[in-house]
């Protein structure tokens, strides 16, 4: 098998998951003369049809799936399989990626039915896992059986190899550094000038991400001279109304969804991810560690591997506003010169642990395995 005969489907669960956090890796695959497709649901976070732009701005293909991400809707989910089964007969590609977890587990089986190598990647465990312990259960025998047929398992963080790794039978497995960041896009970013304090929270708007600490402090800290609380992010309905209020009152400044976060993050000084999702590595730690920004996060696995507590950030236990809001009051109390150098040691980080080119490197490595068979 030669590369220009060599079709690659990238499947993920959204716009970002392919061409924000695959970008390069589509890029370098592309200039190594492979015929790369993608396929994902398009609009899922405002993109409006970018899908088939950005394709063609990358030159690669882009097929629209329809999937909805949370649902567990036996109809909707027999749609979604039969659109992947589709796609796949169709293409016939020789390599297929799969990212999140039901790309993951559908994309898998298929692939393994059309006997078609595939290399999945567990971007975290998400909340599916959190339900109820028949449903992780299930999902866990689920991704098993997708793990041993799979031509390679990619993991983001040791916790989540360590969940799979004594039912896993073949050696073909790796733990990589979470999507990476690309260091050059997310350049070291100058520090605002100004007396104000921000506090910066950019991610989707919802629970298990943290945002009721983060609006807990937001509210203690209402009074404060200079100090300021800003929301970035695609929000759920539930908070909504919540947000709208609380902005009016002051409490916070909510900017919505910002497609290119790096604007946001230079006005900011401390970028605050009080998460327990179950992430892979958070991209929201390494864009802000990688634009040399301080940060504040949680003991939970795929975000406590960005902080050198103390260095480069703090560290704190998950579901605590009232730790978090002493992080702060720490943050607050140290000077201009030290909440740089702390940005500063976060950018060190990530590039010495974090790039993305690491992550590209080991896919390279992998699919020219795959071909040379």
């Amino acid at each position: 098998m030669c590369k220009e005969s060599t079709r690659i489907l990238l499947i993920g669960n959204c716009y970002y998951s392919v061409f924000r956090f695959r970008k390069e890796l589509i890029q370098r695959l592309i200039k190594e003369g492979y015929e790369v497709w993608t396929a994902f649901p398009n609009g899922e976070h405002d993109e409006q049809e970018r899908g088939e732009e950005t394709a063609k701005e990358y030159g690669c293909h882009f097929i629209e799936l329809s999937m909805s991400r949370r649902s567990m809707n036996v109809i909707n989910e027999i749609k979604y399989i039969v659109q992947v089964n589709k796609l796949i007969k169709a293409i016939c590609p020789q390599m297929v990626l799969l990212y999140t977890i039901k790309p993951n587990l559908y994309g898998g089986l298929l692939s393994h039915l059309h006997r078609t190598p595939y290399i999945i990647n567990v971007t975290g465990l998400g909340s599916a896992f959190n339900r109820n312990r028949i449903i992780a259960w299930v999902l866990k025998k689920m991704y098993l059986v997708v793990m041993n047929s799979s031509f390679y398992t990619f993991f983001q963080n040791e916790h989540d190899h360590e969940y799979f790794n004594e039912n896993i039978n073949h050696r073909n497995v790796k733990v990589l550094p979470g999507s990476g960041v690309n260091t050059e896009e997310y350049y070291l970013q100058p520090y605002h000038d100004g007396d104000v304090v921000r506090f910066l929270y950019m991610s989707r708007v919802m629970k298990e991400k943290g945002i009721e600490e983060f609006l807990q402090a937001a509210s203690y800290f209402k009074d404060y001279p200079n100090i300021e609380f800003v929301i970035c992010g695609d929000c759920e309905e539930c908070y909504e109304e919540r947000l709208q209020q609380l902005e009016k009152e002051g409490n916070v400044h909510y900017l919505g969804q910002i497609s290119d976060v790096r604007c946001v993050i230079k006005d900011s000084d401390c970028i605050v991810h009080p998460s327990y999702y179950n992430e892979g590595i958070s991209n929201v730690l390494l864009e802000a560690s990688s634009c040399g920004r301080a940060i504040i996060t949680t003991e939970k696995s795929g975000c406590k591997e960005v902080v050198d507590a103390g260095k480069n950030g703090f560290v704190i236990p998950t579901r605590d506003s009232h730790e978090l809001i002493k992080a702060i009051k720490r943050f607050i109390d140290i000077d201009r010169e030290q909440k740089i150098a702390m940005g500063r040691e976060g950018r060190k980080l990530v590039e010495k642990s974090f790039d993305r080119n690491k992550v590209i490197n080991e896919y390279l490595k992998v699919i020219g395995m795959a071909v040379q068979q």
